[in-house]
């Protein structure tokens, strides 16, 4: 498998985001950590495959993170880097390349995404204790799965649970039905929707699952739209929720739709077009307009010619909450063990991203507002904001805080 090595500098780019000085004595009493001049960790991404574009968003959020950090000296001095092994979404080709990046490349934090990939690789970092992270594996079946995985976007069965008290009040929707995908991701998510929504009261009428890999889904669309449900939860990922919104819509499907942050793809858009009218989402609360965003939307255009895409910024978050715990752990004298990292993240507390908020949680998942998302006249937009949810008494994000 291709080995490449993120060595680009894409210029003296600053964000202008605090940064804790470097180079602190250590605490009292704590012996002095050796620190090499450069830190590699590994990322297996989907660089090549259906969902590349994707992937795209995936490993430039983390480039750019990494340049941000060496733009200011590294990590105290140490220099980042990133070794990029291409997965192409597929959970045998993740176990390669982790095993590369564990056994060869001797890295002890390997990034990964999507819920299959990334549950095939945790036996693997488990033996070897490499701390997993991810801003983009999102299955209910990933809650405790392992001591050495943690993720800064929201667990999906969080955002189910969100999705679906909005559209109890907002639709006043009774009866739903699930389009899923029968892989980990989908599967999970299936079993969320299936034990959230009666506890709400609701009924499920119906769930049918597909190939992820499959483009034609028109008989399952058409089997859901004939159970004539109040809304649809798609529970899908990449490329293949275009074609199920578009093969739904076709069915004369009109109700409501709704879903994950994945439904927020590129992709989506241009398979779906018009078809995602009447969509409904959950996704990352972004503070658009404050002088963090902005600083990094311009930064980021700078470097990439083009806007940053969701995808983008859940990655740079990633990388840079990562880096931060890293830098306090360094001015504190502490080894850069992967048991030392995990901790570093959970002491973090709340940390500010570009999309809000989050906090890591000793589970394994993170706390994350949500806003709600629609599509509407040929863009998404937020619909409902997460101050708006709370405001309604939809969902009570700080309660969750806890």
């Amino acid at each position: 498998m291709t080995r490449i090595e993120t060595r680009r500098r894409l210029g003296q780019l600053t964000l202008g985001l605090p940064l804790i000085a470097a180079g602190l004595a250590p605490a009292a009493g704590r012996a002095q950590a050796r620190y090499p001049e450069v830190w590699r960790m590994g990322a297996v991404l989907n660089l090549s495959g259906p969902t590349a574009a994707q992937g795209a968003d995936f490993r430039a959020g983390l480039e750019f993170a990494a340049t941000q950090w060496n733009a200011r000296g590294g990590l105290g001095g140490t220099r980042v880097e990133i070794i990029f092994e291409d997965s192409a979404a597929q959970p045998a080709r993740a176990v390669t390349a982790a095993q590369k990046l564990i056994q060869v490349d001797r890295v002890n934090v390997v990034a990964n995404v999507y819920s299959s990939p990334v549950l095939a690789v945790v036996p693997i970092t488990d033996r070897a204790r490499v701390l997993q992270i991810s801003a983009g594996a999102t299955s209910p079946r990933l809650v405790g799965i392992s001591r050495y995985f943690m993720t800064s976007v929201a667990n999906a069965a969080l955002e189910a649970e969100v999705a679906l008290a909005f559209a109890k009040q907002a639709f006043n929707a009774q009866r739903i039905s699930i389009f899923y995908g029968n892989d980990d991701f989908g599967s999970g998510m299936r079993d969320a929707v299936r034990r959230l929504w009666p506890a709400s009261g609701g009924t499920v009428v119906d769930d049918e699952g597909v190939d992820p890999a499959r483009a034609d889904r028109s008989a399952v669309a058409a089997k859901l739209a004939a159970s004539r449900p109040d809304a649809i939860y798609i529970a899908l990922s990449g490329v293949s929720i275009g074609a199920a919104v578009k093969q739904l819509r076709e069915a004369r499907y009109t109700a409501p739709l709704l879903s994950h942050q994945g439904f927020e793809s590129r992709d989506l858009f241009s398979v779906a077009g018009s078809a995602a009218e009447n969509s409904f989402w959950t996704s990352s609360s972004n503070p658009e307009g404050g002088p963090q965003e902005a600083t990094f939307v311009a930064a980021f255009r700078q470097a990439y010619s083009r806007d940053p895409a969701i995808f983008v910024r859940t990655h740079y978050d990633l990388g840079m909450s990562l880096f931060e715990a890293m830098s306090r752990m360094r001015q504190q004298g502490q080894e850069w063990t992967s048991e030392n990292i995990r901790a570093a993240l959970l002491a973090l507390g709340t940390y500010q991203g570009v999309l809000g908020p989050f906090s890591y949680r000793e589970d394994g998942t993170a706390l994350r507002e949500l806003d709600i998302r629609t599509y509407r006249g040929g863009e998404a937009t937020v619909h409902l904001s997460a101050a708006e949810i709370q405001r309604r008494g939809i969902f009570d994000f700080g309660a969750r805080r806890a």
